[in-house]
């Protein structure tokens, strides 16, 4: 079938480019709080061990419901998992905007992790049976839009506190008011997917034959969390912690500009590409932040964010969708598992370490990790003969 986009009718356009929009919002939702991170944590005198643990505490909803809920929305319909992670996103939000503190940050990341959980497989899937045949064009979509969603929401509260440090940034309530918007608009959409007899609890499905991908954004994805979980520690040294936001968003925003390139490159090329930006960037932005250099900083947080949530991300993804035929959702569940346990487990591992040797020392000592670990994967990737077939496959029946 041909990938034309334009065919389709205002109501299922309406229906396709609200589910997006659905995604966008929740994974906007998720980083709202980062650049005040470091604020919670010294209002409540929290170690970097103890605020890296809320920050992660994002596995603790995200893993069970991949787990035990991979097969919800077959089941249950995907409309309603939609809304169901769309209404832990808002609770999520008021808890923030209500009851702002560490321990509160801790039960928001649960609840921001189950939604994200629920969210990223049951749209991807959602999208795939409203236009058969556009897998590439759908995995650029969700793409684009919870990198987008992950990298926006915290901009935004960086350029609500630049107008005022004052009360709770304007960002958390222009959310809080989208939510029962996008919720209304979700909850009127036709569906027609038929329901599936299938279980309830379900694990991920992992592609067999080649675990590169996996790795691949496990590794990617971790450069991110430390962003997110370390960084603002390291920057605050020079009083340059608002740059978290700033730094954060470039990381997705250079997905975003890299990903149409990304598209037109097989799955093995694009995760060959990522394993010399992964390590490149983050030794460098790891370098601006030690050295308070803002334009270092910048410069590593684009060139990681061009293969996070560029090449090595939409790699790796259209490799799994192109590859998992029926069971898209598990399947996707599965990719995203692997890239938030790299997203969330590193900087619990490295708020330790920073705690009794130093955030620098973490840092680096991370630096030297990551660069031998893509020097693995890059050997998998190239030595991977399926991920490239099956690319190739895919492409002849498009045309």
């Amino acid at each position: 079938m041909p990938n034309n986009l334009n065919k389709y009718s205002a109501l299922e356009s309406y229906k396709y480019w609200w589910t997006v929009l659905s995604l966008l919002l929740i994974t906007g939702a998720v980083n709202l709080q980062v650049p005040l991170y470091h604020q919670y944590a010294e209002i409540n005198h929290a170690s970097h061990a103890v605020s890296s643990l809320a920050f992660a505490a994002y596995v603790a909803g995200l893993v069970p419901v991949l787990f035990g809920f991979a097969g919800a929305s077959d089941r249950m319909g995907r409309k309603l998992i939609i809304i169901t992670a769309l209404s832990c996103s808002l609770l999520a939000t008021l808890l923030m905007i209500f009851f702002s503190s560490m321990n509160s940050l801790f039960f928001a990341r649960v609840l921001q992790g189950v939604s994200v959980g629920l969210a990223m497989g049951t749209v991807t899937a959602f999208l795939s049976e409203q236009r058969p045949g556009t897998e590439k064009f759908i995995s650029a979509h969700v793409a684009l839009a919870s990198s987008l969603g992950f990298g926006g929401g915290a901009l935004a509260t960086t350029i609500s506190l630049m107008y005022s440090q004052e009360g709770i940034p304007i960002s958390f309530w222009i959310a809080l008011v989208a939510f029962p918007i996008v919720m209304m608009g979700m909850w009127k959409i036709p569906t027609s997917n038929k329901l599936r007899n299938v279980p309830l609890t379900r694990i991920p499905k992992f592609i067999s034959g080649n675990i590169s991908p996996y790795l691949a954004i496990c590794a990617a994805w971790s450069v991110s969390g430390l962003v997110i979980a370390l960084l603002p520690a390291q920057l605050a040294i020079h009083d340059l912690a608002t740059w978290t936001g700033p730094a954060l968003f470039l990381i997705n925003i250079a997905g975003i500009v890299f990903q149409p390139m990304a598209r037109r490159l097989t799955p093995k090329i694009n995760m060959a590409i990522g394993c010399v930006l992964v390590p490149s960037g983050y030794l460098t932005l790891i370098y601006g932040a030690q050295q308070g250099s803002i334009l270092y900083l910048l410069l590593g947080s684009s060139i990681a964010g061009a293969a996070c949530y560029g090449f090595t991300y939409l790699g790796g993804l259209t490799y799994v969708v192109e590859k998992a035929k029926l069971d898209k959702a598990r399947s996707v569940s599965g990719y995203f598992l692997a890239a938030y346990v790299g997203f969330s487990v590193p900087s619990i591992l490295l708020g330790i370490v920073a705690d009794s040797k130093g955030v620098s020392n973490a840092l680096e000592s991370f630096g030297f990790l990551i660069v031998l670990v893509h020097i693995v994967i890059f050997i998998m990737t190239m030595t991977a003969r399926d991920v490239i077939k099956i690319h190739i496959a895919s492409e002849g029946l498009d045309k």
